[in-house]
């Protein structure tokens, strides 16, 4: 008897507990939802140093990382195990990057050696994996094609490409004038078609039309041929800056 006592008993607590578990639910339907906004933390930016570097006094000084590194980070990228992160002085006025030495200018990598250093990116991060002797040949040559880059650059063998890379920005600088200068003969002849169809309304059909061919004409001529020749100076000066790259960093055989 004391045993069917006791099952009545927690039968009695289950169903107790049904009913308040039902009645917390219909009272949850009855409230309105709150029209509160969600609220997300905040993301502050990391002082954490970048992987590979150590935590120095130097850090405060840091500033944002560089798009284009520096010469200076990317030889001590290629000498030892940094992570060759190349970061601005807050002080506006300091000409060099914090990891340069003092009195260094940073000179920026030039856009022709940046294929060389994503490599050396590369081979850095998959031999700080394993160690140097175990290392894959693939990421061994890309570290050796970085630093030969490297000397090459220091040693002045690429003043022929930054001659090519000058009369690349001059010929860009000839293209924005010669565009100019055709956006405002297109305006000139817009401008003028408009008063020339004021003036010859009454003018029969085909007088009109041969006005407004002379018009176009006058327009086209000379900056189209312009842009031409502008065109083939360029793409060859592009040509001529591949096929000394090529001599230094050869493309793989099929």
């Amino acid at each position: 008897m004391a045993r069917l006592r006791s099952q009545d008993a927690l039968m009695q607590e289950l169903q107790q507990e049904r009913l308040d578990v039902a009645a917390g639910d219909a009272a949850k339907l009855r409230t309105p939802r709150s029209r509160a906004k969600k609220t997300f933390p905040v993301a502050t930016p990391s002082s954490t140093p970048a992987a590979g570097s150590s935590k120095s006094q130097d850090d405060a000084s840091w500033g944002a990382v560089r798009d284009v590194p520096c010469i200076g980070c990317i030889k001590s990228l290629a000498a030892s195990g940094s992570d060759g992160s190349c970061h601005d002085q807050k002080d506006s006025s300091a000409a060099r990057c914090a990891r340069c030495s003092k009195g260094h200018k940073c000179i920026p990598v030039p856009f022709y050696l940046m294929p060389f250093v994503d490599e050396l990116y590369m081979a850095k991060r998959a031999l700080a994996s394993a160690e140097e002797m175990d290392a894959p040949t693939p990421s061994k040559k890309r570290t050796r094609a970085g630093k030969a880059a490297l000397e090459h650059f220091e040693a002045g063998k690429f003043s022929e490409v930054d001659e090519l890379q000058k009369q690349i920005e001059a010929l860009t600088e000839e293209r924005d004038v010669l565009l100019a200068e055709q956006e405002a003969d297109r305006k000139e002849a817009v401008s003028r078609s408009a008063k020339e169809g004021k003036a010859v309304v009454s003018a029969k059909k085909k007088g009109k039309q041969a006005a407004v061919q002379s018009v176009s004409r006058s327009v086209d001529d000379h900056p189209v041929e312009s842009y031409r020749e502008w065109h083939l100076k360029h793409e060859k000066a592009k040509a001529d800056i591949e096929a000394v790259l090529a001599t230094l960093h050869p493309p793989p055989k099929e």
